[in-house]
């Protein structure tokens, strides 16, 4: 592992954390549209064992809000974690390598971070909408401007697409130190639906990125990674039903699916337990 620092003299508001994997290019798209906002936003990417150009690429650019940090391959949670202890901002934005920022919509998103409603500590932060790759239509649709907490939006709201969130960051860092899966994968939204379970956050009628699904993504193979990673898809079913026990949301449907994958995912990570025990024991 090794740091590449550029000199940081600016206090931010927001950093942007970036996880990336044989993604230089999509990484150089996104960087180069950050590079058009003014000097309030860091940016953060931990490169996961990358073997084509991407560490070269990093080497090569000289911008004072960039840092980055070059680990073996240990998946997209490890990568993940490591940006988000990089974070010195007091907001933070989670940011795939193959989406792209809406920067036009960054202005807004600095006014809704400089407000004074974090005088109340009970407000996590931000949710925002996505476009759909190139295309000008939403995924879920609009968000309505509104207080709701992550479980609740997608429990009595339906929402089930991606969204992009931006939130304090001692609050995500503090989570992230709840949970040690060793798992590659680890679903984002348990850690958001654990901060769910005490804090609100402001929706927001506000297109910030573009969400693209490639081929070799996460997203199309999810049924696969959620079997190979039972662990902590088991621990985001418990927050869920905990969710309804603390009236975090309503719907009994979804707290009833919740049960379900509980049983389901418990049975699975034994399974797997028993598997590694016995692959241990022939070696």
């Amino acid at each position: 592992m090794y740091f590449g620092f550029n000199s940081m003299t600016n206090d931010y508001l927001l950093s942007v954390c970036i996880p990336t994997f044989q993604r230089r290019f999509q990484l150089e798209r996104i960087i180069n549209c950050f590079c058009k906002i003014d000097d309030w936003v860091e940016i953060c990417v931990v490169v996961d064992g990358s073997t084509d150009s991407t560490i070269s690429y990093l080497e090569s650019i000289s911008l004072p809000n960039i840092k980055y940090i070059v680990q073996g391959n240990r998946g997209r949670n490890a990568a993940l974690r490591k940006a988000v202890e990089l974070a010195s901002a007091p907001f933070i934005m989670l940011f795939d390598d193959d989406d792209i920022p809406v920067i036009e919509a960054f202005p807004s998103i600095y006014d809704d971070l400089t407000e004074n409603s974090f005088n109340n500590e009970q407000i996590a932060g931000f949710i925002y909408s996505m476009f759909d790759g190139d295309s000008p239509k939403i995924l879920g649709g609009a968000l309505s401007d509104s207080n709701s907490n992550f479980i609740q939006i997608r429990a009595d709201q339906g929402v089930s697409f991606d969204r992009k969130e931006v939130v304090r960051s001692d609050l995500l860092k503090g989570v992230f130190k709840l949970y040690s899966f060793k798992s590659k994968r680890v679903p984002t939204s348990l850690y958001w639906f654990t901060i769910a379970l005490d804090y609100t956050v402001k929706c927001r009628n506000l297109t910030v990125g573009r969400k693209y699904y490639l081929d070799n993504g996460i997203t199309n193979n999810i049924i696969g990674v959620k079997l190979k990673n039972p662990e902590p898809m088991l621990a985001l079913n418990r927050i869920k039903m905990k969710g309804f026990f603390m009236r975090r949301y309503s719907s009994f449907s979804y707290f009833f699916k919740s049960i379900l994958g509980s049983l389901y995912y418990f049975l699975l990570s034994g399974i797997r337990r028993f598997i590694d025990y016995v692959y241990e024991v022939k070696q």
